[in-house]
């Protein structure tokens, strides 16, 4: 005769865990390279950005040029004084920026290059970026474009506390780095750069426009 296997019953007072159980996995959170991006927040995300008030976020210059992916990207020049002005010269152009260091609300990273307005140009993009980035250095903060109107609009979170404590895993040193990676000029690569021989490699043409007749 086949015994009757006799099915496991569950006893009600044994399920749960101890508020102290550990699960074994302890540890730091490990930021790479590679989880830190350049580029602006999405408009879905709610960031911080590095510093109490504008100076303490460092300021930059970038130069445009494209890449082996054949899109244009925003290069960013490291380096003294003098060796900013040879670039800018080269390329006869630059963008000057702040390095707005973010981070999500769900542990993302990047750093977000904000123009920084030019004389007496109003730039629109550029003044409300500014405005986005000293209110994230308080709360948190999405921001979404606004195409109609060419500005960026600001949402400040009405529960601030529901958000995660704010830590910083890894130093503004690094995280720049880790952003720029191979977006980077300096004195070291400048003269040897592939794209950068390929950008100033054509020939600047007298062009009749130019001239009175």
């Amino acid at each position: 005769m086949t015994e009757v296997k006799k099915k496991f019953e569950i006893n009600l007072d044994d399920v749960g865990i101890d508020a102290d159980f550990s699960d074994g996995l302890e540890g730091s959170k490990t930021i790479t390279a590679g989880m830190v991006t350049c580029g602006k927040p999405n408009k879905s995300e709610w960031f911080r950005v590095r510093g109490d008030k504008i100076a303490d976020i460092k300021t930059g210059i970038s130069v445009a040029m494209a890449a082996a992916d054949g899109n244009e990207h925003d290069f960013y020049v490291h380096g003294s004084g003098k060796f900013c002005k040879r670039v800018k010269e080269d390329f006869k152009t630059c963008k000057k920026f702040f390095h707005a260091n973010y981070k999500t609300s769900a542990g993302r990273y990047g750093i977000w290059p904000v123009t920084i307005p030019q004389g007496n140009y109003t730039n629109k993009w550029a003044s409300t970026a500014l405005d986005i980035i000293t209110n994230a250095q308080k709360s948190w903060v999405r921001m979404i474009s606004n195409t109609t109107n060419q500005h960026y609009e600001c949402w400040v979170a009405d529960e601030q506390n529901e958000f995660p404590q704010l830590v910083w895993e890894i130093d503004a040193k690094k995280q720049m780095e880790d952003a720029w990676e191979d977006l980077i000029l300096h004195e070291g690569n400048y003269e040897t750069h592939p794209y950068v021989r390929k950008a100033l490699g054509g020939k600047s043409l007298d062009l009749k426009g130019g001239k009175d007749e």
